[in-house]
């Protein structure tokens, strides 16, 4: 079976999704109730805008294994992509329900919150991902973004330096940069 799933996984950073979806079906007639298969075949289908079968997919992973923060997690990101925030932000609630730690599900709640126009919610989130891990470089250069949307500008550079002293050579961040200082 993991030979399978690493087979899978490598057609998926190949972009080649169908054919991943193929191992996963061998996967899942070995192995129909495999929780882990369930959600990777969910986060394909999310890819290939194949909603229906994500979230079915979804909802049978947490079915055999409703403590998989990672299945919570990705299933908020389907619902976020599908711009429904309040179902997104309750799933990566449920997946930080698990582990409140969890940065890949801080990080969306805090991308929803700000797209919600919560900004002192996204920056209080970004902050907590800090708190775990002061050198999240995606955690900085959001939480710079957040504050330059609130026209905090110096704040803004601020966090966008530190990111850049970390990853000096980040595009993201040279951009951002850039823009911020033509507010400063």
């Amino acid at each position: 079976m993991s030979k399978i799933m690493e087979e899978y996984d490598e057609l998926i950073d190949l972009g080649l999704y169908e054919d991943a979806l193929k191992l996963m079906d061998e996967a899942l007639e070995i192995d129909p109730d495999n929780a882990q298969v369930l959600n990777d075949q969910a986060v394909v289908y999310t890819r290939l805008d194949r909603n229906g079968e994500a979230l079915a997919s979804y909802r049978k992973s947490l079915e055999l294994d409703g403590n998989n923060k990672e299945t919570f997690s990705n299933m908020g990101f389907f619902y976020l992509k599908l711009e429904k925030y309040d179902k997104a932000i309750e799933m990566f609630d449920k997946a930080l329900e698990i582990d409140d730690t969890y940065e890949t599900a801080l990080s969306n709640k805090a991308a929803t919150l700000h797209q919600l126009g919560l900004f002192k919610e996204a920056i209080d989130t970004y902050r907590k991902i800090l708190g775990i891990n002061p050198e999240n470089v995606n955690a900085l250069i959001n939480l710079s973004v957040t504050c330059y949307t609130l026209r905090e500008y110096d704040i803004a550079l601020r966090f966008i330096e530190r990111a850049l002293s970390i990853e000096p050579y980040n595009k993201i961040a040279i951009e951002t940069r850039n823009e911020i200082r033509k507010m400063v």
